[in-house]
């Protein structure tokens, strides 16, 4: 059966013995020589109270104080190992049978579904009084831990002996115990948590061997080797074969950066269409003829130039139409933060303070107060995101935006920078500059920051001229750090998206001279008046003539003089030679009127055009504007996020070696060394296990997820709404994207390796034994006088890693007259090596045979029936 959960160790033991065992078994807690357990002071428990206080040794150095139960039932508990430990040289460190059957029956009803290892432990010096104080417990494993050390089991060993001026035999006990019970670090099984315990009340002697060994160190330095991309990346494995590398990286950068904003193209200024010319009408001798009819109308009226007044009134009225409120300029504040992107003391406005003014300024153009919602491009940003993670690990995640390929295999750009800038990598002031231009921060990718700070660093040269070195030289130190971060990928959409943002600028400002151009036209030249005054004369002149000319003829007639056909035909022809005439004439001068005219009517075609163009280049302007503002947002993110994909490297709890000095033979601890040439060609063969075409996407996907504490409530919103990221709210004033992007990069330091990758790396490590045993090669130990060494792994483990172990124990806790002539020999050996990533723990334990209480040294117990504190969980042990 597999249980869920963690593994649980209770040591139990008399007052004397209980503090004895808390104290070192602190220590080794907080230098990480061992895991967590606990204590419980079987004198501490009081008959009629349930409760069993406990002390939980926690690896920051705290004990926590809790009630036994309380404490399990609050614990994902797999299995509990109990281990009640007597000290058979006084009475007063002896178990009673009472106080086991407490502890073990609080567990059992806590936790009763939980397999429960069980051990009842006997300890003490050569010739104490073993056979009349060891407790010996039906169903349990009753075990006598012989006091001696020895390097080991085919060494020779000599007697320990319990004293306050030697505490080999009390680290001797607590070092047994801990092989007993599974708390080395790296042992995943403890020797009895599978094996069935002798029938009877029997005690089987014991004796253990151990060899700790912490790569803490070594841990971190491999972690660190595997995981750190913050210079370079790996090439990741594609099938059973690597990627390429691409040699020219800047230009495969700037190639994706280009294949993104053409299949984002509608993000860049739009096209300006102008209104088409009028196609030119030809005027014919009949329309010729109106025209002048109408004209000598007038000019009998007396109102020759009538005609070019209401032209050129309803000219101006068009005009006036046009510029009516949208002209704006000079000490317009909102428009010079538009245009220069600073505020009036000179420093650099925020990207929220430019897009209101921006906001006012299109208001008064666009002669109403409401605006439409500027179009978010979430679909622009995934792709961004997707594009510069497909550079750096090959993954296929767009048709649009393929991975790079050298022939027909895939290939990466390996150097970090060229995809993304570190966002702490940010561009600031020296003092002696920033005293006249405060709060320039300019962060990696802000191109159009760049090109502000350099027309305030002229203007500064131009106005403090005892400055012009120093502005000489942050200039040079200006342009070499944005020349370094346009060459990226993410640089050079900031570069393309900031010289939009300055085109469209240049645009509304040379739109705006031409609108305020166009909407001053002088009114209509005094010639064309004085040229439409004589030909309203001439028309007078030959309209009378013609009169003069028809009385005659009408006078002839009433005469008889002329026949009615006669003056019929004379009228006819004195009207069409008036027409003809006179429209040739009418032609003829109002050629330049005409021409005037129709140039006026261009000019205000041109005027409306402008003015229409001006509020499309606005809007663009707006839309460029948060679009360069979302880019600095992502690619802030973007940065931390590829510099550190998954996250930092933990320091381990490496273990103190002092702790070597006064250990007994049988103990060893040593830490692992780390040997760069190891580490190195064990990270180089485990890159490819690890990092695989694509695997850039589930690091991101945990990176966005993960939302630091500080973004406060938005924490919540964002996790509630995943969309709220892209619709881009601005709450207090702040746009949500801006503020997660800041938190995000803010605390990268402090992310911690995924879970995923950890279990990867441990993976690899317990499978593959020989990149252990090469990483583990060299071990710093401390000999018994203190002295540190380092020592090969061999060295360290030798006597232990032999197949075949025999040996015997010291005599000195057993009985001489027992009447056994082999109660000295080993009969069985347990030999364990495990480990828990590289940290690996080898224990040997030897048992003896299984003896009556009889057979041991001391006074004998009177003849009783063993003590039976059969556990309902036996069946498991």
């Amino acid at each position: 059966m597999t249980w869920s959960g963690s593994d649980i160790v209770v040591i139990a033991a008399r007052r004397p013995v209980a503090v004895a065992l808390q104290a070192v078994l602190h220590d080794w807690t907080v230098q990480g020589l061992v895991n967590p357990c606990r204590i419980v002071d079987l004198d501490s428990i009081v008959d009629g109270q349930p409760a069993i206080p406990a002390g939980v040794l926690e690896p920051d150095g705290s004990v926590r104080t809790v009630a036994l139960q309380q404490d399990l039932a609050h614990t994902r508990v797999g299995r509990i190992r109990l281990a009640v430990v007597g000290v058979v040289d006084e009475d007063e460190t002896a178990v009673a049978p009472r106080q086991a059957a407490a502890v073990l029956e609080a567990i059992r009803q806590t936790v009763p579904s939980v397999p429960i290892v069980q051990l009842n432990v006997s300890a003490g010096s050569p010739e104490a009084e073993w056979g009349g104080r060891a407790l010996a417990v039906f169903g349990w494993h009753n075990l006598a831990i012989s006091p001696e050390e020895s390097v080991s089991p085919a060494q020779g060993s000599a007697a320990l002996v319990r004293s306050l001026d030697d505490p080999r035999w009390l680290l001797l006990l607590t070092g047994t115990l801990c092989s007993l019970t599974g708390l080395w670090p790296g042992q995943a099984n403890a020797p009895f948590d599978e094996r069935q315990a002798p029938s009877g009340g029997l005690i089987v002697p014991v004796r253990a061997f151990s060899r700790s060994l912490s790569s803490g160190s070594v841990q971190d330095a491999l972690a660190t080797r595997l995981v750190s991309v913050h210079d370079r990346y790996p090439t990741p494995r594609v099938d059973s074969s690597y990627a390429l590398s691409i040699d020219d990286e800047a230009a495969s950068a700037v190639s994706m950066a280009d294949q993104l904003l053409t299949k984002h193209v509608d993000v860049m200024p739009r096209v300006r269409h102008r209104t088409p010319p009028p196609a030119p009408q030809k005027v014919g001798a009949w329309e010729a003829i109106k025209q002048f009819v109408v004209f000598a109308g007038k000019a009998l009226a007396s109102a020759p130039r009538n005609a070019v007044d209401a032209l050129n009134r309803s000219v101006s009225q068009a005009t006036a139409s046009a510029v009516q409120n949208a002209v704006f300029g000079g000490a317009d504040s909102g428009f010079a933060v538009v245009v220069r992107g600073v505020r009036a003391d000179g420093s650099s406005a925020t990207w929220a303070e430019y897009e209101q003014s921006l906001d006012s300024v299109i208001r008064r153009a666009a002669q109403h107060g409401e605006l439409e919602p500027v179009p978010q491009k979430p679909q622009l940003w995934h792709d961004f995101v997707d594009g510069g993670m497909t550079l750096l690990d090959a993954g296929s995640r767009s048709a649009e935006l393929p991975p790079r390929t050298l022939g027909s295999q895939r290939a990466v750009i390996t150097t970090t920078d060229r995809v993304g800038v570190d966002p702490s990598d940010a561009f600031m002031l020296p003092s002696n500059l920033a005293a006249f231009l405060p709060n320039w921060r300019i962060e990696a990718g802000d191109d159009i920051a760049v090109g502000r700070l350099f027309e305030r660093l002229d203007h500064l040269a131009q106005t403090q001229p005892h400055l012009g070195q120093a502005v000489s030289a942050e200039r040079n130190r200006l342009r070499e750090w944005a020349n370094r971060v346009r060459g990226s990928y993410s640089g050079h959409i900031g570069r393309r998206l900031g010289d939009a943002h300055r085109a469209t600028i240049a645009e509304v400002q040379e739109l705006t001279d031409l609108v305020d151009r166009l909407g001053a036209k002088p009114p209509a030249p005094e010639a064309i008046q004085q040229e439409q005054d004589e030909l309203a004369s001439h028309v007078r002149v030959m309209s009378a003539v013609s009169l003069s000319l028809i009385a005659i003829f009408v006078a002839l007639t009433a005469l008889s003089v002329l026949g009615w056909p006669w003056l019929i035909l004379m009228v006819l022809l004195t009207v069409g030679a008036w027409a003809g005439v006179g429209a040739w004439l009418h032609m003829k001068s109002s050629a330049k009127v005409y021409a005037y005219l129709n140039k006026l009517r261009a000019a205000t075609t041109e005027l409306e055009d402008a003015t229409r163009h001006r509020m499309e280049a606005l809007e663009d302007l707006r839309r460029i504007s948060r679009a360069y503002r979302q880019y600095l947002d992502w690619s802030r993110a973007f940065g931390a996020f590829i510099h550190a994909p998954l996250g930092q490297t933990t320091s381990s709890t490496e273990r103190q070696l002092h702790v070597g000095q006064g250990m007994p033979l049988n103990l060893a601890v040593g830490v692992a060394v780390p040997d760069d040439e190891a580490v190195e060609d064990v990270a180089n063969r485990w890159r490819g296990e690890l990092f695989r075409i694509g695997w850039l996407s589930d690091a991101w996907r945990a990176f966005v997820t993960d939302l630091p504490a500080s973004l406060g409530n938005l924490r919540h919103h964002l996790q509630q709404d995943p969309n709220l990221l892209g619709n881009d709210p601005a709450i207090d004033g702040v746009p949500v994207l801006t503020r997660w992007s800041t938190a995000l990069a803010d605390s990268v330091g402090t992310r911690r390796l995924p879970q995923a990758t950890s279990q990867r790396i441990v993976e690899l490590t317990r499978s593959d034994a020989e990149a252990r045993d090469r990483l583990l090669s060299r071990v710093l130990v401390r000999d018994s006088s203190g002295r540190p060494q380092e020592v090969s792994r061999t060295s360290f483990i030798e006597g232990l890693d032999r197949a075949e172990m025999s040996g015997s124990f010291q005599p000195g806790m057993f009985n001489a007259a027992g009447g056994v002539v082999d109660i000295r020999s080993v009969r069985h050996t347990l030999a364990q090596e495990d480990a828990t990533g590289l940290d690996v723990a080898l224990v040997v334990v030897q048992l003896g045979g299984a003896y009556d209480p009889s057979k041991f040294a001391g006074a004998q117990r009177p003849p009783e029936e063993p003590q039976s504190l059969q556990s309902s969980s036996d069946s498991f042990i």
